[in-house]
C-alpha cells in the first residue's frame, strides 16, 4: 500500500534497453534485493525487431489460430532485421508447438521445425533457458519424459524464476502425476503476472485434474474474461461446471466456444448429462 520506488524516464527509443537495465539496477539498489550474483542485463537487439518481437508475443498469447499465424508473421520480420536475436527464434518454435495442438499442422512436421529453431537460438545463445525449456516441451509431447526432465532441469538450472520455464515444467509435472507440486509453479507464475491468461488457463485445469473444482471455475472465468477467443476456453470452463453438476450453465458454455472441435466436444458431454442422447451423438459423429 506504499511506493518504495519510482523514477521517470525520458529517452529515445534507441535507449529502451539501457532503460531496463538501469531499471533493474535501481530497483535492486532500492529494495536492498540480495541477488544471487550480477543483476541480470537485457539481452540486446535492434528496437523495430524488439517492437515486432513483443507484438508477436502478445498476439501468440491470444492462443487462437489467427492470432498464432500473425505472431509468426511478426517473429520472422523481427528475425529479418536481427537473425542473431535468440529469444525470437525460440517463440517462433513454441508458435509452432501450439499450433499443432490447435491441429494447424500435424506435430511430427510441427516438432522437427520447433527443434531446429531452438537449435538457433541456443547456437546463438546456449545458456538461454527458454530455449531449453521448449526442447524439453517438444520431447514431452513426443513421449519422452525423461528427455524432457533433463532439458527442463536445465532451464530451471538456468532461470528458475522464468515464466516460460515454469510453465513448461508445471506441464510435464502434470505429466508425471505430481499435480501439488505443479500447481504451485503455476500459482507463482500467475501471482507475479495477474492477467497472464495463458497461465491461469493451465491453473485451472491442473486444479479440475486435481479435483479442485471449486478454486478451478473462477480462474477459468477469469482467463475467459481476459480472452474471450481463446481455443478450448469455454470447453475448459463448461467441463467443470459439468463436474460441478450444472449441466444447462455447462451447455451454455460450451456453446459460447470459438473453436469447432472443441464446441462439439463440449456440446456433446452436456448434451448426454442432460439426456439428450440424440443430439449428443449427432455432435460426436460429426
Amino acid at each position: 500500500g506504499s511506493d518504495l520506488w519510482s523514477e521517470t524516464y525520458d529517452r529515445t527509443l534507441d535507449d529502451i534497453f539501457s532503460v531496463q537495465d538501469d531499471i533493474a539496477g535501481e530497483v535492486v539498489k532500492s529494495l536492498k534485493i540480495t541477488l544471487l550474483g550480477a543483476a541480470p542485463k537485457t539481452r540486446q537487439t535492434n528496437p523495430e525487431a524488439y517492437a515486432l518481437f513483443l507484438q508477436a508475443r502478445q498476439l501468440a498469447r491470444q492462443y487462437t489460430p489467427g492470432s498464432m499465424r500473425q505472431s509468426d508473421d511478426l517473429y520472422e520480420k523481427a528475425l529479418a532485421i536481427d537473425p542473431t536475436y535468440a529469444p525470437a527464434w525460440d517463440e517462433l518454435a513454441v508458435n509452432g508447438i501450439n499450433g499443432a495442438g490447435m491441429g494447424m499442422e500435424p506435430f511430427p512436421l510441427a516438432s522437427r521445425r520447433a527443434r531446429e529453431r531452438v537449435e538457433k537460438a541456443l547456437d546463438i545463445d546456449p545458456e538461454y533457458a527458454p530455449a531449453h525449456a521448449s526442447l524439453g516441451s517438444i520431447a514431452m509431447y513426443s513421449g519422452n519424459l525423461a528427455e524432457a526432465a533433463t532439458h527442463l532441469e536445465r532451464a530451471l538450472t538456468l532461470a528458475p524464476g522464468d515464466r516460460d520455464v515454469r510453465v513448461s515444467t508445471a506441464n510435464l509435472l502434470r505429466s508425471l502425476g505430481r499435480l501439488d507440486e505443479a500447481i504451485g509453479l503455476l500459482e507463482y507464475v500467475v501471482a507475479r503476472d495477474p492477467i497472464d491468461a495463458g497461465a491461469i488457463t493451465n491453473l485451472g485445469n491442473l486444479l479440475e485434474v486435481a479435483g479442485r473444482l471449486d478454486e478451478a471455475l473462477p480462474l477459468l472465468q477469469t482467463s475467459l474474461r481476459l480472452n474471450p477467443t481463446r481455443v478450448a476456453g469455454n470447453s475448459s470452463t463448461s467441463r467443470v461446471l459439468l463436474r460441478k453438476g450444472q449441466p444447462e450453465a455447462a451447455l451454455a458454455a460450451a456453446e459460447q466456444e470459438t473453436d469447432a472441435a472443441f464446441l462439439l466436444i463440449g456440446t456433446a458431454m452436456a448434451y448426454d448429462v442432460l439426456g439428450r442422447k440424440a443430439e449428443a451423438g449427432a455432435a460426436l459423429a460429426q
